[in-house]
This record gives C-alpha cells, structure tokens and sequence, in this order.
C-alpha cells in the first residue's frame, strides 16, 4: 500500500513534465497478493475441514436419536398419612445414550386394581418424581403410588394382586451441537402393571408397560425379573430424528462445498498465478533491457545534432 501511495504520488507531481509514471503495481507485488490470497483460502479450508469432521462424529454419535432406558426396582418401601398409604418404589435407570435426559411429571397419573374379570377398579394416584440420567450412566428413579387405607385394607387379604398404573410423565433430552444446547420437553403417556404376592415375604413381579392397558401382558410374580423399558412416542421421535438430520446435513453439505472451493482457490493463487507471474517477470526485464540498450544510441544521436548546430 505505501508503494501505490508513492505511485499516486508521483503521477501528480509529474504530470506537468508530461513524464508516465512507473507502474505502482509491480509482479513481485502481484505473487504476493496472491501468495496472501491462497493463504487465506487454505485456512477457510481447515476451518471448513474442522466443522465437517465435527458435525460427522456429532451426526454418528446421535444416530439412533433415543434408545429405550432400562429400569429395575431395587427398592420398595411404604408410609402412612392419616388416611392414605403410599408405596414407595425405587428402579435403578440406566441411560445409554449420548446425552442426559430429564424425566419429570407431566401431571398426575391414576393406580387402578386389576380385577379377575378384566376390570379396572381406581386406587388412587400414581407420581414420578424428577430425575436426570447423564449420559451413559445410571442412577435410581423413585416413582410413588398412593391410595386410600380403606381400599388398601379392602384389598390387603388377597394373596395375590395386580396393579395397573396410567404414567404421564414428559422428558428432556439436551443435544450439544457447537457448545450450545438443544433440547425440548416430549411427553409420554402409557400404563404399566405387575403383579404382586401379598403374602409374606411381598414379592413384585417383573413391570410391562404399554400404550393401552388392554394389551399389556403381565407376567406372574414369580418370574424372572426383566427390566422395564421407557420407550418415546414413535411419531414424535421421528420427527426430532428428522430434525437432526436435516440440521447436521446441511452443515455437513455446507462445509464440504466449502472445503473443495476453497482448496480450488488456493492452488490456483499458490500454484497457477505464481507461474505466471515469473514468466511476466521475465519478459518485462528483456524489453526493458532492450529499451535501456536503445535509449543511449538515440540520446548521443540528438545531442552530436544539436553541437553541430551550436
């Protein structure tokens, strides 16, 4: 820029001598603009290289979207209020996925009893405290199901009972993508049922859960025990997973055209230009030699005619 400046300079303050000016641009000027230039581009192509290969493994790493956590009861206790009962029951939940999820109550869920007829009679209430799983890891989820003592007792002489709990509760997953966090709330409505042995020692069996109650099939209170599976709604999992694709593909598109781009550009200033330049170079250094070998000839011819004339 200080070589231009001077150029200007020049071509004012000879234009009154009617002299042209020397180019203020010269090829060395020119390699290095674009020696500038294809460093610039080189570096857009690592940044672009750096997004592509983060949004790959973030893209690989959220691929499924959910799996199913798993839960088992570890623990089962109870309390008593002045006219309810509550049964208290603690599950282990593992979270394999590659973020944390949040469970919480979306609102109060009913209990009901299972009667040998196929019929629901109501209990009471059913709550899901909150709970956050990190990912990957496991921590225990407490749920609490509460009825009136005068239908505890009602029911407290059988040996064997089946509860049915309608569950709605709502989670949160919170995907990372570029140091910032993207989440929101999904609910999730179902029905789970066990079995239960009142007699002593009280024995629950293993908990299915399900859309509709009418479908579950729930296994006796002696079988093995299996874990019980929090499965999103298909539909609206779908959707999120559409979402995620949608977002890191076109990031991924976006950053891989920028890559070729720029790496088109930067050989082209690095390689081609550079080429040419030298070669430019040295054509103007023979016709300036050619000139300069010219001018004194001409010069001595002018001044022999005008001595002759003095």
């Amino acid at each position: 820029w200080l070589k231009i400046f001077v150029g200007w300079g020049r071509a004012d303050l000879l234009r009154n001598f009617k002299v042209a000016p020397s180019s203020p641009c010269s090829p060395k000027m020119a390699i290095s603009k674009d020696r500038c230039c294809g460093i610039g581009m080189l570096t857009i192509a690592c940044i672009s290289g750096a997004i592509f290969i983060y949004a790959a493994v973030k893209f690989a790493e959220y691929t499924p979207l959910y799996m199913p956590i798993s839960c088992l009861i570890i623990d089962q206790a109870r309390s008593f209020a002045s006219d309810t009962v509550e049964s208290i029951t603690t599950r282990s939940c593992h979270n394999p996925n590659s973020y944390s999820l949040e469970l919480d109550n979306r609102e109060p869920g009913k209990s009901y009893v299972l009667l040998e007829n196929n019929t629901l009679v109501p209990l009471g209430g059913y709550h899901f405290n909150y709970a956050k799983l990190g990912a990957k890891s496991t921590h225990n989820v407490t749920t609490v199901m509460s009825a009136p003592i005068s239908e505890a007792v009602k029911y407290g002489t059988w040996k064997m009972i089946r509860f049915i709990s309608q569950v709605k509760i709502k989670t949160r997953g919170d995907v990372t993508l570029f140091g910032v966090r993207v989440g929101s709330w999904m609910p999730k409505d179902e029905f789970c049922g066990v079995e239960v042995r009142l007699e002593a020692p009280k024995t629950y069996g293993p908990i299915v859960c399900g859309s509709n109650w009418e479908e579950l099939v729930i296994p006796s209170w002696n079988a093995t025990p299996a874990a019980m599976e929090l499965h999103m709604d298909p539909h609206t999992l779908q959707q999120k997973a559409e979402q995620k694709n949608a977002a890191l593909g076109t990031i991924l598109g976006a950053s891989g055209v920028m890559i070729l781009w720029s790496l088109t550009v930067a050989i082209r200033h690095l390689c081609c230009r550079r080429t040419s330049g030298s070669l430019k170079m040295k054509g103007r250094g023979v016709g300036e030699t050619s000139k300069l070998s010219s001018v004194p000839e001409s010069t001595s011819a002018d001044a022999r005619i005008e001595n002759e004339q003095v």
